[in-house]
């Protein structure tokens, strides 16, 4: 009970979990297995809050591993256009290192205007220029030894009524 009121708010929340890596070579873009999540929303006045978290690089040192946020398969929170450059969520680049990794973090409150399900969806390629593998939840170079790691990545979904 809130106030002597009760409260009839239940928490509207999806989540993917991925704890095995992925690679790809390719650009454009591609989703990423397992970092899909569908929420349906109680209101066409609802918000979603839209988290992803990963680790990422690119083999090609300096290159970057790109992400991009679709909803119901449109890329949604995209950096401006400007020239010839590419328009992406978000991107991981550790520097001109090829073995290392660095965050891709995404946080984006989202207007879908619509009561029912809807599909967020979390997708990845490879820097356009200059190659390279762009990989998720590993080091670019994986050697198996102790002192490499593999990570987990997540994608959550969690509605916001208005």
């Amino acid at each position: 009970m809130v106030g002597g009121v009760q409260s009839t708010f239940k928490p509207n929340i999806e989540q993917a979990v991925k704890t095995g890596t992925f690679s790809t070579p390719s650009y454009p873009f591609v989703d990423v297995p397992g970092l899909s999540v569908t929420i349906t929303t109680k209101s066409d006045t609802s918000k979603v809050m839209v988290e992803f978290s990963g680790v990422a690089c690119n083999t090609a040192g300096g290159n970057s591993a790109c992400f991009n946020l679709l909803r119901d398969g449109v890329s949604i929170y995209l950096g401006d256009a400007a020239g010839t450059r590419t328009r992406v969520s978000g991107f991981s680049n550790p520097g001109n290192s090829n073995y290392g990794v660095s965050a891709g973090v995404l946080k984006f409150l989202d207007s879908p205007a619509t009561k029912g399900p809807v599909t967020y969806t979390i997708q990845m390629a490879t820097q356009n220029t200059g190659g390279g593998t762009a990989v998720l939840g590993m080091r670019g170079d994986d050697a198996d030894t102790v002192g490499w790691q593999r990570a987990a990545s997540t994608l959550t979904a969690e509605e916001v009524p208005q």
